[in-house]
């Protein structure tokens, strides 16, 4: 489901992947697909505000039922790509573990995200196994990193 605050009067607040699809017309929009593709694929919320889009909080009970994260669960994911969206990062952060949310922050003049998000991870242990990941990881718009 999508819930959007900054749509004007008639639309709904809370919409569902099947809704998001309809309302954008014909579905040619790639970014709108595959972003609904992952909202079907996940059971997760995307919620739209002004300067960010957070992706879940909380998780599906089919992902994780348990309490919510304490400290040392969040992480800060630098240098991403302006043009990179919750489509290919969610599914480069899952292969750590369960996700509590991300929050892309997002610059609401282009529609691009400001180069750099947070991802709340249900449990401390995926947290370091995501630091352990992307730490020494290369996607190809990335330049290879060293390893000190």
């Amino acid at each position: 489901m999508v819930r959007d605050a900054n749509h004007a009067l008639g639309v709904p607040k809370l919409l569902t992947a099947r809704s998001l699809n309809w309302m954008m017309g014909d579905g040619s929009d790639h970014s709108i697909n595959c972003l609904v593709a992952l909202l079907e694929r996940t059971g997760y919320t995307l919620d739209v505000t002004t300067g960010q889009r957070k992706y879940g909080g909380p998780p599906p009970d089919s992902v994780y039922s348990g309490q919510q994260p304490s400290v040392g669960t969040e992480i800060f994911v630098g240098k991403i790509p302006r043009d990179l969206f919750e489509d290919e990062l969610v599914p480069l952060f899952e292969k750590a573990g369960p996700i509590w949310d991300l929050r892309l922050m997002m610059d609401p003049l282009t529609g691009l995200n400001r180069g750099y998000a947070f991802v709340t991870f249900c449990t401390k242990e995926a947290a370091q196994e995501a630091v352990k990941l992307v730490s020494f990881f290369s996607l190809p718009f990335m330049r290879p990193l060293s390893n000190p």
